[in-house]
């Protein structure tokens, strides 16, 4: 995997242009830095069938709409997410909130709902195509490095590498397990990767945790590619100066090996 486009595209040529437009842009010690879940991995529709799977065991017992309890959850995780920081509990913590929200007190429900919610971290993590496509490229670069900051915690990163050996070879810079929505944590990101604002790319999915976040650390906002998977109406959101939006991880690649023309 991630080697199956080389006989359609020029990946040599490919990532030699690349890298020539990044020096250009960030100098010689630039980084790239792109999210995992959801520019790399489709961890959102395993996340959203495993929360589906839990709010079809709790709506029958509260009288609710499966919309809605799948709702109510994702705001219990969000919350979770404001204290626990990357903690691999998140998920089955809110869980236990939503339970108890709820006033339910069926044990054998509750173990349901954890052992759906714990599947996540079990199951197959398809890539993007265009993440498929981005991977030998990006693995091509020779000065310019690759890393990736996420918000999941070590051990869960390290099985996703590993469902796909080699990948973990483009990411020469490393894999930070950070908590993403802290500024402060993604500058030491930049410390450890020895580089300033300037001298980064990033490419992120999350309009909160990746693209804010990374301009509160100063990247500039045309350094900044926000990948809108979802095609959400641009008019609808509040983009920063500069942000350039793209569909996939490699129209990004593409738009910067152009030398950030449009």
């Amino acid at each position: 995997m991630g080697v199956k486009y080389e006989g359609l595209i020029n990946v040599e040529g490919l990532s030699l242009g690349l890298e020539q437009s990044l020096e250009k842009q960030l100098g010689s010690a630039g980084v790239v830095i792109t999210d995992l879940d959801d520019v790399w991995f489709r961890t959102s529709e395993v996340y959203e069938r495993r929360m589906s799977e839990v709010a079809q065991v709790f709506a029958p017992m509260v009288g609710k709409e499966t919309e809605q309890v799948f709702d109510d959850l994702l705001s219990a995780i969000l919350a979770r997410r404001s204290v626990m920081e990357v903690n691999p509990l998140i998920m089955p913590a809110a869980v236990a909130d939503l339970y108890r929200r709820y006033g339910l007190e069926d044990k054998m429900a509750l173990a349901t709902a954890y052992g759906s919610i714990l599947e996540i971290f079990d199951d197959f993590l398809p890539l993007y195509a265009g993440a498929e496509m981005s991977w030998p490229v990006l693995g091509g670069l020779k000065q310019i490095r690759v890393a990736a900051w996420t918000h999941a915690d070590a051990e869960w990163t390290q099985r996703k590498m590993m469902m796909y050996p080699g990948l973990e070879r483009v990411f020469s810079g490393g894999v930070f397990a950070v908590d993403v929505d802290k500024p402060k944590e993604c500058g030491s990101v930049l410390s450890s990767l020895g580089v300033g604002p300037n001298e980064v790319v990033v490419v992120g999915d999350s309009l909160r945790s990746d693209i804010t976040t990374a301009v509160r650390v100063g990247v500039p906002g045309e350094n900044i590619f926000w990948i809108n998977a979802k095609s959400v109406p641009v008019g609808e959101v509040e983009l920063p100066d500069g942000v350039r939006v793209v569909a996939n991880l490699w129209e990004a690649v593409n738009v910067m090996a152009m030398g950030w023309s449009r």
